[in-house]
């Protein structure tokens, strides 16, 4: 089993400050004002959601490419 880390980034690209750093994180996401069920939400766990979705379109369709994903 593989875990995977994602830290939250602003907007602007920079690292949200209450964020997951270091060498433990495998991807950065954007996290912060991520409207989610028509709310306005920040955090790591909005920003491994984005993740989890472009993940799960590579496995729908292998010709996805992670960075044509916005």
């Amino acid at each position: 089993d593989k875990m995977i880390v994602v830290g939250n980034l602003n907007n602007d690209g920079t690292r949200n400050i209450v964020s997951n750093y270091g060498t433990p994180v495998d991807y950065w996401e954007i996290g912060t004002k991520v409207k989610a069920g028509g709310v306005i939400q920040t955090g790591t766990s909005q920003a491994a959601a984005v993740r989890t979705g472009k993940e799960a379109l590579t496995l729908i369709n292998k010709d996805v490419k992670i960075k044509k994903i916005k």
